[in-house]
């Protein structure tokens, strides 16, 4: 029997997100565990600490976002104005409680997982 062998993956580089901003037609997007990572004590990708500016602003169908385990410390304003939104997952983000409760005011029909 071969025993599995580990083999590190170079990291993905964060402009692969950037075209993501532009389809209109996402329903459901996952973003999640976009944190610094280091290997042999190396920085090899620094934390996700925001989104741009205009994220989400032609994701009018949106219905499901896992942004969890990023340093986020706010939302883009486009992420209030999601009028499909049902769930998202701010777990192990660094969202600050006015932020949350923002959230919870204006969209308080979305579950939220904090």
């Amino acid at each position: 029997m071969e025993s599995a062998q580990w083999t590190y993956q170079p990291e993905p580089d964060r402009d692969l997100l950037s075209g993501i901003w532009a389809v209109t037609t996402l329903e459901e997007l996952e973003i999640d565990r976009w944190g610094e990572c280091t290997v042999h004590g190396q920085i090899v990708r620094t934390a996700f600490t925001a989104l741009p500016d205009d994220a989400f602003a032609r994701m009018q169908g949106l219905r499901r976002l896992d942004i969890s385990s990023n340093e986020l410390t706010v939302l883009p304003e486009f992420f209030f104005r999601l009028p499909r939104l049902e769930a998202v997952d701010l777990r192990y983000t660094k969202l600050s409680r006015p932020v949350l409760d923002r959230l919870r005011d204006e969209l308080p029909h979305v579950r939220v997982e904090p």
